[in-house]
């Protein structure tokens, strides 16, 4: 039996444990027999019926209770499986029922429990080659979930053990680059490196992170080194994958126009190999969507509209049409759904919160749709979107599994929060999931994709003309100055300066994320350093510490001695964050990217924003709040206005006085307004009588 069980002569085999059952139709072994066939099979029912009738006979049998754990959760019942496998472990410890137990944590999201039951598993292991076995599959399970700290701790566990194998120094360079360590990845790729030398994902992971570590020229000739050692077949998709790699915090503007020009130069290559009928694997192409395009301050649409039509047509397979948007709409409640890859305490969350907690229940049906654990989920924010959403769906990192979950939810409207910068929820945009799908000014960009129909935006932040800079549709909704969802600022805290690290004297902040410093704006800061000989710049580090280095290198080759004034804290809690905010004396608002939930969060806590209002969405959007809370004078035509209107309301003068008072007066208007939900109810009405008979928007 056991040698044809290795040639898995699956008909022979279940043929002779059905009839050892029929001689002995007590024997536990006949019974565990069938119900591995069927396994291998994926006949699950059938395991489940095989292995209840022997459980019957012997109620605490490992082996069958593992198998009927296994056959449970692959027929969804998961909290179930979860049951049986930990009864299983009880009666008798072994590798495979604690991997099995694992799993089903990891899908009831007990990400804590089970990796700490993966790592049991790994302890049972008889030997090292078992244990190993169990690491590898371990670490790649919950990296593949997203679980990046518990893939790197596994990760890390299998190279110590296993320094020959492969997978353990991969994953873990990988999680670690995820993870946002990038000094620590490049570290890792370099020791993996030296014990397999050849390995194409190791070099891989070294050009990203050694991009992304502001090592510019290293990453370039890693990258080559890389497409010289992948499979002919991925060399395409990873030369289009380092042209979308583009530099993060660049030295100079020269950088990016290089950067731009091989990227362009990349899609008209790579446009006439697929007519010569080369394809594209998305995910290896698109490691990350060109997210660092919008803060160039150009036009992109040529670029985006150029990218998506390359990825239409050489991967086929992201074409897809969910079943019910071709039928005739049923009659009902109109559904609408919200999707992003960063839910929880983030910029998304609060922007599209009040919305999703205020549309008329009498007439929507609301799906919140997660490519991701939720950030920080225990945060008030956080709470609140899952409390708000009538279903909360938490989908796989998988393309194809994400599509048919989102399929089944038969969207009408689905509203993507930042498509350009995320590659899964890029790449799903290129589906039909929903009747009408778009987006909106999380990330306000076009996205250049054909099957995106619609970009909401407000008059204000797209005013006429501004429709020849998308690929969707602009609607512009009346009736709201900003486009504003916002939820309660968390109270600042009552620190001081000093508490803080703030020096005395006046405080100009720009308390931005790093990569929307273009490297023009560092004339601005030197200008206004030079206007005010006591003034300080204020920013806050990084989420790496390279970007932050980076930076304060550039500036301090810019600025000469000015830099000397620069102040860079450490990332801040929220209530330190607003209390820097309330104690600074002006906000400077950054070029070619303007704040959104930083501008609103300043306004709040009454302090005045400058900006330089551009000829793009992203360029305008703390102009809009200003005209709302009429703190108008703080919007300037140009940057050497900018640097006298900062200065001036940065000392006691009789307009910073009117100006902090109208704020505080005023502030009030940029949070939830009705007039926000019943034009975003009326924009979801009319989309949907817009449907034709065929179930697509006329």
């Amino acid at each position: 039996m056991l040698d044809l069980h290795r040639r898995k002569q699956h008909d022979a085999l279940l043929e002779r444990g059905q009839a050892l059952l029929v001689e002995r139709p007590d024997e536990v072994q006949a019974r565990l027999l069938v119900a591995q066939v069927f396994a291998e099979r994926g006949q699950w029912g059938s395991v489940e019926e095989v292995t209840r009738e022997g459980l019957r006979l012997d109620a605490k049998q490992p082996d069958l209770l593992r198998y009927l754990g296994a056959a449970v959760m692959n027929q969804g019942r998961v909290a179930q499986a979860a049951g049986i496998l930990q009864e299983a472990l009880q009666v008798q410890p072994s590798p495979q029922t604690a991997v099995n137990f694992a799993i089903a944590l990891l899908q009831l999201g007990h990400e804590a429990d089970g990796l700490r039951v993966f790592q049991y598993a790994a302890s049972l292991a008889k030997n090292d080659a078992e244990r190993a076995r169990i690491l590898s599959f371990a670490a790649t399970q919950l990296f593949a979930r997203d679980l990046l700290g518990g893939a790197a701790t596994l990760s890390e566990a299998l190279r110590r053990l296993q320094p020959a194998d492969p997978v353990g120094w991969t994953v873990y360079a990988v999680a670690l680059f995820k993870l946002g360590r990038f000094s620590e990845a490049v570290e890792v790729c370099l020791e993996g490196l030296s014990h397999h030398p050849t390995h194409p994902d190791l070099h891989v992971t070294l050009a990203d992170a050694l991009l992304e570590a502001g090592r510019h020229d290293e990453a370039k000739g890693a990258a080559e080194e890389a497409e010289r050692h992948l499979p002919p077949e991925r060399r395409a998709s990873w030369r289009l994958h380092r042209a979308l790699s583009l530099p993060v915090v660049a030295d100079a503007a020269s950088e990016i126009d290089e950067a731009r020009a091989f990227l362009r130069a990349t899609l008209d290559e790579l446009r006439e190999r697929v007519r010569e009928g080369e394809k594209l694997l998305p995910l290896v192409a698109v490691g990350g969507p060109p997210f660092m395009l919008a803060y160039h301050g150009q036009d992109n649409l040529a670029l985006r509209r150029d990218l998506a039509a390359l990825l239409r047509e050489a991967s086929p397979e992201l074409t897809y049409t969910a079943p019910h948007v071709t039928a005739p709409r049923a009659p009902g409640k109109i559904r609408v759904g919200f999707l992003s890859f960063m839910w929880g305490n983030s910029s998304p969350t609060k922007q599209w919160l009040g919305l999703i907690q205020n549309l008329d229940r009498e007439r929507f049906h609301v799906t919140v749709l997660a490519l991701g654990p939720l950030r920080q989920p225990d945060s008030p924010v956080a709470r609140a979107l899952l409390e708000a959403a009538d279903e909360f769906v938490m989908l796989p990192r998988q393309l194809e599994q994400a599509r048919e979950i989102v399929a089944q939810r038969a969207l009408d409207v689905l509203q993507y929060a930042e498509p350009n910068a995320d590659a899964l929820e890029y790449l799903l945009a290129f589906a039909r999931l929903a009747r009408v799908q778009g987006t909106s000014i999380s990330y306000p960009e076009t996205t250049g994709i054909d099957t995106m129909d619609d970009f909401v935006s407000t008059p204000e932040m797209d005013p006429d003309g501004f429709e020849a800079q998308y690929s969707e549709r602009l609607v512009r909704l009346p009736g709201t100055a900003t486009l504003t969802h916002y939820v309660e600022q968390t109270p600042p805290s009552r620190k001081t300066r000093a508490d803080l690290g703030l020096p005395e004297g006046r405080l100009y902040a720009c308390p931005q994320a790093l990569f929307k410093f273009h490297p023009d704006i560092d004339a601005l800061f030197e200008t206004l350093l030079r206007r005010d000989p006591e003034g300080h710049l204020v920013l806050i580090q990084g989420e790496n510490a390279s970007q932050s280095e980076k930076l304060l290198e550039r500036l301090g080759h810019n600025l000469g001695d000015a830099c000397a004034r620069v102040v860079m804290l450490p990332r801040l809690s929220g209530d330190d964050y607003n209390r820097v905010l309330q104690l600074v004396d002006v906000v400077l608002d950054p070029p070619y990217y303007t704040g959104y939930t930083t501008s609103i969060a300043a306004l709040t806590m009454g302090t005045p924003v400058v900006t330089r209002e551009g000829r793009f969405n992203r360029e305008r959007h703390t102009g809009a709040m200003l005209r709302a809370v009429e703190a108008d004078a703080c919007v300037v035509p140009d940057l050497d206005a900018y640097v006298e209107r900062a200065v001036e309301l940065a000392h006691p003068t009789v307009r910073r006085a009117f100006t902090r008072a109208t704020i505080s007066k005023n502030a009030h208007r940029l949070t939830l307004e009705k007039a926000t939900v019943r034009a975003f109810e009326a924009y979801f009405e009319e989309v949907v009588r817009s449907i034709d008979a065929q179930g697509r928007r006329a």
